[in-house]
């Protein structure tokens, strides 16, 4: 079986703002054959109560929006398989090259993102693809739903109970039992932050940016719209 082609994203509302219904919009351009599902708030919620009731009230406990929309993310996977991508990535090139014979792709942040979190390989969540019912994402919603106990550090909470931190943690305990394939970060994610900042912000592209740029099928931009 091969991942589905269904690109899957999620926003809190119809009202997108402007520049990421920009990027949005490049990737149904560079997938025209590739059915597109957007999903508000609303629609997650009545997903899940018709699809995984008994993960309802986990999903409502979550203190943070991103949580929910974490374990969204798992949740739409493996009921429909495809691809998901967050709201602020850019396409440039159809991506289906990189998922030939895959059944469950994701991808490890930027080494500089590894180095600052002290994590040697930090699998990232903002790019998800699978067949439905793959066992890693399966793992990742059974994880995802474990009580932890708060911390003063309200990012690190989400890090740990249903982002990178969490998605690394269990590849680490399973990863001899997956079929799991791990992409280079240069597809996906080929600029760290404070690269990207130096994309946004400087008149003329870097020609060294420019040459991991032209590697790239897509590019993360790290906006981190729920941390701010």
């Amino acid at each position: 079986m091969e991942i589905p082609k269904i690109l899957h994203q999620t926003w809190k509302n119809e009202e997108i703002p402007k520049h990421l219904s920009i990027m949005s919009s490049t990737w149904e351009e560079y997938h025209p054959d590739w059915q597109y599902c957007f999903w508000t708030d609303e629609a997650c919620l009545e997903f899940i109560s018709e699809n995984f009731p008994g993960l309802l009230q986990n999903y409502l406990d979550f203190p943070a929006n991103i949580q929910r929309a974490d374990l969204f993310r798992y949740l739409v996977l493996f009921k429909f398989g495809g691809v998901y991508v967050d709201m602020d990535f850019e396409c440039f090139q159809n991506l289906e090259s990189l998922l030939t014979g895959d059944v469950c792709t994701i991808s490890i942040e930027p080494p500089a993102h590894c180095a600052m979190h002290k994590i040697p390989d930090l699998l990232c969540n903002a790019f998800l693809a699978s067949i439905p019912e793959h066992p890693f994402i399966g793992l990742l919603i059974k994880e995802s739903i474990k009580p932890l106990k708060p911390t003063p550090n309200k990012i690190l909470d989400v890090l740990n109970s249903t982002g990178p931190y969490m998605v690394t943690r269990v590849y680490q305990q399973h990863r001899d039992k997956l079929e799991l394939r791990i992409i280079d970060p240069k597809y996906v994610y080929p600029l760290s932050s404070e690269e990207v900042d130096v994309l946004l912000n400087d008149e003329m592209v870097p020609a060294e940016l420019q040459t991991k740029l032209n590697e790239a099928v897509a590019l993360h931009y790290w906006l981190n719209s729920w941390v701010t």
